[in-house]
């Protein structure tokens, strides 16, 4: 199992999002921790991304922590 830290301003900007989309972003934790791999690359080997509906949330994925 993998470690997933949401930062405060990603926190907040989640708080605006609408419920249904909320609902569905709070179970990605879940799964990064289970496969951080899961989204699709963007171009750098640690960043990547996973789609809520038309929204998108970024993340990175450190080798040398997992």
């Amino acid at each position: 199992m993998f470690k997933v830290i949401g930062t405060n301003t990603y926190l907040r900007e989640l708080d605006k999002w609408p419920k249904a989309d909320k609902v569905i972003a709070e179970k990605l934790p879940k799964q990064l921790a289970i496969n951080p791999y899961s989204g699709s690359p963007l171009g750098y080997r640690l960043l990547r991304e996973k789609r809520v509906k038309e929204r998108r949330d970024y993340y990175l994925v450190y080798d040398d922590l997992v």
